[in-house]
């Protein structure tokens, strides 16, 4: 995500985790995205280090209106020690729009929660790569209440509006 600079930029967010005593490997977090269409992107991928390669799982592009589960079946990985999660927010030159929220992981080992994080506190394990440019932030958006009338038609009464979250990359 960026908001310093238009230019080209590549944000980089890497979790590592050690699958070493898995057989079953399961991923799932919670996404809401909004980029410019063909043009800017968030990749999921994946570092397996006994082969030492990243693999796109995924990605996302241009306008999710809601936030969306998603989850992963990461098995492939099991038994290894250095495996790394990597989000990319790749944007360009011309247009941004709001970017990408990345919000409750769960890493299931074997059916059981191994770790989670509901990045309520901050980057923590998380490490964060930027170009210059680009930017990595934490951010909370909530709008309190709010009333909106239209006199003798249409009255609409909001008590309070949240938007997403968390943003991450």
């Amino acid at each position: 995500y960026s908001h310093d600079d238009y230019g080209y930029q590549d944000t980089y967010l890497t979790h590592y985790l050690n699958l070493s005593d898995a057989e079953n490997v399961t991923l799932s977090f919670w996404i809401w995205y909004w980029t410019e269409s063909d043009f800017d992107y968030c990749f999921f991928e994946v570092y397996d280090g006994d082969s030492e390669e990243w693999n796109r799982i995924d990605e996302y592009n241009g306008r999710y209106d809601y936030w969306q589960h998603v989850e992963y079946d990461l098995s492939e990985y099991a038994g290894s020690e250095s495996v790394q999660i990597r989000f990319i927010y790749s944007g360009d030159i011309s247009v941004n729009y709001v970017g990408v929220y990345l919000d409750s992981f769960e890493l299931y080992l074997d059916d059981e929660l191994a770790w989670s994080d509901d990045v309520e506190s901050g980057a923590g394990d998380w490490e964060v790569e930027t170009e210059t440019g680009s930017s990595w932030e934490l951010v909370e958006l909530t709008c309190g209440a709010a009333e909106v009338s239209i006199t003798g038609t249409i009255s609409v009464s909001y008590t309070h509006l949240t938007l997403p979250t968390k943003r991450i990359v």
